[in-house]
């Protein structure tokens, strides 16, 4: 039947649906633009919303001069550098393709403290794409906004707080260049202040990053073994000092335990590990206090599952629920050495560096020149050739696809391609301790211990220097 002879009716349907499938057809073919080839514009920069450790929301302005629908596709990258949309789209991660009307989004489950570079690029209906201003963070709350997409540190190193190479007891009310420490060593950064464990002086110090005034959370500084608050409790030596966003947890070596202490108030509760002062050494998984421990050089809370990790002397991994205070072995079967495959029939030599990236946990050994990874969800261990001192403690702290070691002993700060494990010297000269300021190999640390990045800076525990210094 010739068309000219059908009902007005369907002659117009039939139009309809020849237009449409014409329509489909060329939007398909015409060649995707990365720069407008109309009016489409879009719209203003993104914004920032909420931010956990594991999640971040952020919205844009909706594209202007539309041709059509306006569809908005989303990456969350490792923080990178890309300037153009080709760049991104060939090397970005994609997180959400191309949806229809959407001008905000929440993405979860990403990796704690780790660098990210989210960018939104909208398409209209001719095809023509356009990409939105991108922007890094760090996901931590406590560091606001966004940062330079940075990618790696540069190895120029100052003096933060104390005087490098020159120990002294608290002095209360110090700003931070007139502060002494005395073996100071891990850090924590919550609600914009920066706690360090004060190891010989005894005391869990916090610096306010508004004022950079130096004060004293928790102990007497005096060695041993009391609950209180303050000034009235009494804490050990110790190597390192975590958070789970809320509370510290402080990882006591002499006391052979960890301990929880409220940052807000300074007051110091049992956690895991025997209640004593200096106990004997011994091997329990347990609930709470009923649990049993060596000698404990590291510590790490994982965001990934809501755990503590604690390496302990007994060479083993040891895992603590929070706040339950339920202690199991997560790794090595209790000798010393080296051997990969299943986490609990395998050896783990005297951890103590521990950094957790999702579900992997990376291990430093004193004795070995490898740094092994922990495969929480397989259970497996294996090693990464990293060409490490012996006989020197390994810290930890990861920028984008960068792990960066401080090489205790080597006085030396480490940096390691998590892509293909190629190691090389970014700041200081090994077996040469000193106290100068730098950058790279013109720097000198003495034992250097934990790191931690706030922003965009890495924030390093001199611990031999009894100051803390700032690498960028």
């Amino acid at each position: 039947m010739n068309s000219s002879c059908r009902p007005k009716a369907e002659r117009d349907l039939l139009g309809s649906l020849l237009a449409f499938y014409r329509n489909k057809t060329s939007t398909s073919t015409v060649p995707i633009n990365s720069t407008p080839t109309g009016d489409l514009t879009a719209g203003g920069s993104t914004t920032l919303g909420n931010k956990t450790y594991t999640s971040i929301t952020f919205s844009w302005p909706e594209a202007t001069n539309i041709s059509g629908t306006a569809s908005y596709k989303v990456y969350a990258s490792i923080v990178n550098t890309w300037t153009t949309l080709e760049e991104v789209e060939a090397n970005g991660t994609l997180y959400q393709d191309f949806t229809d009307n959407i001008t905000s989004i929440t993405i979860p489950n990403l990796i704690a403290f780790q660098f990210y570079r989210f960018d939104v690029i909208v398409r209209d209906s001719r095809g023509t794409k356009v990409l939105y201003p991108h922007f890094c963070v760090q996901m931590d709350p406590n560091v606001t906004g966004t940062l330079t997409c940075k990618t790696e540190l540069t190895g120029v190193v100052t003096t933060f707080a104390g005087s490098c190479g020159a120990a002294g007891s608290f002095a209360t009310g110090a700003i931070i260049p007139t502060a002494r420490y005395n073996g100071n060593a891990g850090m924590a950064f919550l609600n914009n202040k920066l706690y360090v464990a004060d190891s010989t002086n005894f005391r869990i110090r916090v610096i306010d990053m508004t004022t950079f005034i130096d004060s004293s959370l928790a102990g007497s500084g005096g060695t041993g073994y009391t609950n209180g608050t303050g000034g009235s409790a009494v804490i050990s030596n110790g190597v390192n000092l975590v958070t789970d966003g809320t509370d510290l947890y402080y990882i006591e070596i002499d006391n052979k335990g960890v301990r929880k202490i409220d940052p807000n108030t300074g007051t110091v509760a049992s956690f895991v590990g025997q209640v004593a002062a200096n106990p004997a050494p011994a091997y329990v998984d347990a609930t709470g206090t009923a649990s049993r421990f060596n000698l404990l050089f590291t510590g790490a809370y994982n965001f990934w599952d809501g755990a503590l990790y604690i390496g302990d002397n007994n060479q083993r991994i040891r895992k603590s629920t929070v706040p339950g205070a339920v202690v199991s072995t997560v790794a090595g079967n209790g000798t010393g050495g080296q051997s990969d495959g299943p986490a609990l029939t395998s050896q783990i030599g005297d951890p103590n560096g521990l950094i957790p990236y999702g579900n992997l946990l990376y291990i430093g050994s004193y004795s070995a020149t490898t740094i092994r990874r922990l495969d929480l969800s397989t259970a497996t261990l294996s090693s990464i050739t990293a060409g490490l001192n012996t006989s020197s403690g390994k810290n930890f702290a990861i920028m984008g696809k960068f792990m960066y070691i401080a090489d205790e002993t080597a006085h030396v700060i480490r940096k390691m391609d998590l892509t293909n494990s190629s190691v090389v010297t970014l700041a200081g000269l090994v077996s040469s301790p000193g106290t100068t300021n730098g950058t790279g190999t013109a720097a000198r640390f003495n034992g250097p211990a934990h790191m931690l990045f706030v922003g965009n800076s890495l924030y390093l525990a001199d611990r031999g220097n009894n100051c803390i210094r700032k690498i960028e």
